[in-house]
């Protein structure tokens, strides 16, 4: 459906190809009042939910009616608890689906079951009241479902163009404690589910994206499949203590890289060396 949002813009369809939603909210003009923006638009999301089941309920409850095909049946009394769950303004990540129901629901992409990572944009002179801003809206705060970030956009296009130096002295003076880019992409991390973990040497230190509660092998296929297949172990080294100890040699004389089997669950900054055999 092509519903409009709560200024009255059209939905972009793309949305829902989308893993997760950023909702960038003015909080800076005169005129911006994000107590009421916020939840509109996600009124907006369940509306626009609402119709494609409700249009999907009768064309399926049509055609099981025709052919008397009941192989719909689970994904009916599935569209239906939706419904009623969007009936009652709810978004659909409220309900914890059953794995089978989930990737059976999956195809429908639906708006509100995305997560919804809230960046209140405020202005240069609301920098130190971030934190009162972020309390304002963290009854939206929901872990793997929504979260709030707030920055000042006009003084992070400023930050991008300066030196690591001035950007630090800049941020101090200022009273922010993370760019926005960092703040936002790890929060984005995390309600995705998601942690990186690094490789370093030749050709290049790359991190890798990988879904948290990943074992050591999964990490080792993120790379490529003939490191998983032909695994032996992985040097694993804490990022903090690769910062400290800076060198292989330094790490292993302190005795902070060790040696994790297939079952190891990597951890978010992991820096990690694959043995295989091919």
């Amino acid at each position: 459906g092509k519903g409009k949002d709560a200024v009255g813009h059209e939905i972009n369809p793309e949305l829902r190809l989308m893993d997760a939603l950023m909702l960038v909210v003015d909080a800076f003009s005169p005129q911006s009042n994000p107590a009421e923006y916020i939840p509109n638009l996600i009124a907006e999301m369940i509306l626009d939910d609402l119709a494609i089941v409700e249009n999907n309920i009768d064309k399926k409850t049509k055609k099981m009616k025709l052919t008397g095909d009941k192989s719909s049946a689970r994904e009916l009394e599935l569209l239906e608890l939706c419904k009623s769950h969007l009936e009652s303004e709810k978004p659909l990540i409220d309900i914890d689906f059953a794995p089978e129901d989930e990737k059976m629901l999956r195809g429908y992409t639906f708006l509100s079951q995305k997560p919804l990572l809230l960046v209140l944009n405020i202005a240069e002179e609301d920098i130190p009241e971030a934190e009162r801003w972020y309390e304002k809206y963290a009854h939206y705060v929901s872990p793997g479902k929504c979260d709030v970030a707030v920055v000042c956009g006009k003084i992070e296009a400023e930050l991008v163009s300066l030196d690591p130096e001035d950007r630090a002295a800049f941020m101090a003076d200022l009273g922010i404690k993370k760019p926005a880019v960092e703040l936002v992409v790890q929060k984005a991390y995390a309600l995705l589910g998601l942690i990186s973990f690094l490789t370093v040497g030749k050709p290049e230190a790359r991190a890798w994206t990988i879904r948290k509660g990943s074992t050591a092998l999964q990490a080792a296929g993120a790379i490529h499949s003939d490191i998983e297949k032909g695994f032996i172990r992985a040097e694993v080294t804490s990022y903090e203590d690769y910062i400290t100890y800076k060198t292989p040699a330094a790490l292993k004389a302190a005795g902070k890289t060790r040696l994790e089997g297939k079952e190891y669950i990597v951890r978010d900054g992991d820096v990690m060396l694959f043995r295989f055999n091919v």
